[in-house]
C-alpha cells in the first residue's frame, strides 16, 4: 500500500531532474535523446521504456552524478546500429546473466550487480 506521500514514478524523475540542475558542480549530463533515438533503442529491445526513464533521456540522454554513472543512450561516430549505454548493457546482461527481457538496466550496483526496473 502506498503511502499518502508516497511519489509515483513520474514524480520520482522530475524531483531526480530538479535535484540534477541545481547541483551542475556534482552532475554531469550527456545531452537530451530525441524521441528518435529512443525508439530506435526500444526496437533494438524489443520493449517499451517506462516514461519515467523516457522523461529521463529526454532530459539528460545519462548522467553521472559524483561519479555514479546513470546509463543513458548514445551512438558512437554515425553509426546509429549499434547503441551504447543502457542499450549495450541491458543486452549484454541478457545475454550474460540471463536478465529477463522485460527488465531495463539503468545502472550498475558497483559490485557486479544492476540497477533494473521492470517494463
Amino acid at each position: 500500500m502506498l503511502r499518502d506521500d508516497a511519489m509515483n514514478s513520474q514524480e520520482s524523475v522530475e524531483a531526480f531532474i530538479r535535484l540534477v540542475r541545481a547541483n551542475p558542480h556534482v552532475a554531469n549530463v550527456s545531452g537530451g535523446c530525441d524521441d528518435r533515438l529512443i525508439a530506435l533503442a526500444e526496437a533494438q529491445l524489443s520493449l517499451r521504456l517506462p516514461p519515467s526513464y523516457r522523461k529521463f533521456l529526454q532530459e539528460f540522454g545519462g548522467c553521472d552524478i559524483a561519479g555514479e554513472e546513470f546509463y543513458g543512450i548514445w551512438v558512437r561516430g554515425d553509426d546509429e546500429s549499434v547503441l551504447f549505454g543502457a542499450v549495450r548493457s541491458i543486452l549484454n546482461a541478457r545475454r550474460t546473466r540471463l536478465m529477463p527481457p522485460s527488465m531495463v538496466a539503468f545502472m550498475a550496483d558497483g559490485m557486479g550487480g544492476l540497477y533494473v526496473m521492470d517494463t
